[in-house]
């Protein structure tokens, strides 16, 4: 059963671009996040949800959006004018009294 919902759909494609990106198969990825091979896998094939934790980790690793990370909104790369404080910061004040 994939875990694609309406907001999430496309997080395992994401995730995958920016691997491939990278230049790192799915073991260096999951090494370099101590995690299993087989977690990422299910990432990308979106049989698992990546924890805030791991999405947060990727997005710092390679400076990629959280928000576009998560759920395809804004922009891949952050700007050089953003952090990824205040991203997150921006997602948690528009979303939190939605």
């Amino acid at each position: 059963m994939n875990v694609t919902g309406k907001f999430r759909a496309g997080v395992g494609e994401r995730i995958k671009s920016v691997r491939m990106r990278a230049m790192l198969d799915q073991k260096a990825m999951a090494e370099k996040f101590d995690i299993t091979r087989q977690s990422i896998n299910g990432y990308e094939n979106e049989r698992l949800m990546p924890s805030a934790k791991v999405i947060e980790a990727i997005a710092v690793e390679f400076g990629v959006n959280p928000a576009w990370l998560m759920y395809g909104a804004g922009m891949r790369e952050l700007s050089d004018n953003d952090s990824f404080d205040e991203s997150r910061d921006k997602k948690l004040t528009s979303t939190q009294y939605a």
